[in-house]
């Protein structure tokens, strides 16, 4: 029922209505189901016209803490979940959202994705709690989608640290902090 009322807020060709929603789990939150039911989410949504005329926002779930990166399994997955929903074909656009800490640590994963689907786009983005990145995570990270002639479809919402030191700080703090968890989760 909310999915039919989003038809009134749509007026024309230029409005669309991003539906948000973390439908796997990621890097740090392997252990965990995702947050929401992917299958579920894109078959409520896609059930009636309106949900075609929405772009979608689909993510993992992660903890920025997470020592490894996005891996092409998590995007296999995604892909998957995306085709087996025709999503491309009945929406207006697919965001995939995506950590700036954990996809600097590789985002080669998401070339072939980015190759092979004209209709996604990434949104990097840093979560509320977290520290702001360094430029430096920007920089690596707009250095590779560039590289492969993708940086018009990589797109941010993240808090930047206002100085190189302090970036440096934040990410070093992270990094730390990184390692502790992962040491301390070995143990459970």
């Amino acid at each position: 029922d909310a999915i039919s009322g989003l038809g009134l807020l749509l007026g024309g060709d230029d409005n669309a209505i991003y539906l948000n929603a973390d439908v796997l789990p990621g890097p740090g939150m392997r252990h965990a189901e995702a947050r929401v039911n992917g299958d579920d989410f894109l078959e409520t949504c896609l059930s009636g016209e309106v949900g075609r005329e929405c772009a979608y926002s689909l993510g993992w779930s992660v903890d920025p803490r997470a020592l490894g990166p996005y891996t092409p399994n998590d995007v296999s997955e995604m892909r998957s979940l995306m085709n087996r929903h025709s999503l491309i074909e009945r929406s207006k656009g697919v965001v995939l959202a995506v950590n700036a800490r954990v996809l600097s640590k590789d985002p080669s994963a998401f070339d072939d994705i980015l190759d092979e689907m004209t209709g996604v786009q990434l949104l990097v983005w840093t979560g509320s709690g977290e520290p702001p990145v360094s430029g430096g995570i920007i920089d690596g990270i707009v250095k590779h989608f560039r590289g492969r002639g993708a940086e018009e479809r990589i797109g941010f919402d993240c808090q930047i640290a206002p100085t190189y030191l302090s970036g440096l700080w934040n990410d070093t703090l992270v990094t730390l902090a990184s390692i502790h968890w992962a040491i301390k989760n070995s143990w459970h």
